[in-house]
């Protein structure tokens, strides 16, 4: 089950980011904060694990003007209205972080000087079985809200060669979403997925806006990633089109909403919305 964890809140004074960098770390930190109050050690084994994709993701600070979403990505003004959510992947990690909503205050902090006074707290829970009510879809496209890259890993690479790709390439894409959903959801997706990946099915048919950004996580280390945003245009290719691998594309779509996709999604990073044909 995944559960959603959209904070309300009002900055009390400017809320910036680091130099050169973004406030989804900032939001990330908060969520370690939150957590580190109510089971530090769950917190620690959180924020320790790298081998399998994050249990958790993160919308950074957003609002809503006339009726459009806006992103917050440098900095959220004196008085400003805003939301961050805290998506969870893992049963545990749910029940922890609704304990601490429970005992959280009125007041946090947001990087070294940023406050913000909590006006409320939305839950919502989302069921496996609804991200299972699928159609063999023919054609799809996503909006990157924030920038999205990808990790290429070999055999032959150690991890400190793994390259960085920040292009909407979809077989990368969509083996990041295989893999979060065999790590957290019950219903396994069989290894025919990505057998059926390596063909190439998945077309690019057309990009828009699409735009690249650096961010700095540490600018004093001169630590940095670089992701894309924008809009592209998928269709399915008519020579490799089988209506179940179609199927399970649109499945892991519908989770990629919740959980972001591609790196550093604990930071805001990867947060997309997805369009499929009328009636999908």
């Amino acid at each position: 089950m995944i559960t959603v964890f959209r904070l309300n809140l009002v900055a009390i004074n400017e809320v910036k980011a680091q130099e050169k960098s973004f406030t989804g770390f900032l939001a990330r930190g908060l969520f370690y904060t939150i957590l580190r109050q109510i089971n530090p050690k769950l917190a620690e084994e959180t924020h320790a694990k790298k081998t399998a994709p994050a249990p958790f993701s993160i919308k950074p600070p957003h609002t809503i003007r006339e009726g459009k979403l806006k992103i917050l990505p440098y900095k959220i003004p004196q008085g400003a209205l805003f939301s961050i959510e805290i998506t969870s992947l893992d049963t545990a990690l749910s029940d922890a972080l609704a304990q601490a909503m429970l005992n959280i205050g009125n007041e946090v902090q947001l990087g070294k000087d940023g406050k913000a006074l909590i006006t409320s707290v939305d839950v919502r829970q989302v069921e496996e079985d609804e991200l299972l009510k699928t159609k063999p879809i023919d054609k799809f496209n996503i909006h990157f809200h924030t920038p999205t890259y990808f990790r290429i890993s070999s055999p032959h690479y150690t991890w400190q060669t793994t390259r960085i790709l920040p292009l909407p390439e979809p077989n990368h894409m969509l083996s990041n979403l295989y893999r979060i959903w065999n790590t957290y959801m019950d219903e396994q997706i069989d290894e025919e997925y990505l057998t059926w990946l390596q063909q190439q099915p998945i077309l690019i048919a057309r990009a828009q806006n699409i735009n690249t950004h650096r961010h700095y996580e540490h600018p004093e280390k001169g630590v940095f990633t670089i992701g894309f945003t924008g809009k592209t245009y998928y269709t399915l290719a008519q020579d490799t089109y089988q209506e179940d691998m179609a199927c399970i594309t649109h499945q892991l779509l519908k989770l990629a909403e919740y959980s972001n996709v591609g790196g550093n999604r604990t930071a805001g990073y990867g947060w997309i919305t997805v369009k499929t044909p009328q009636g999908a």
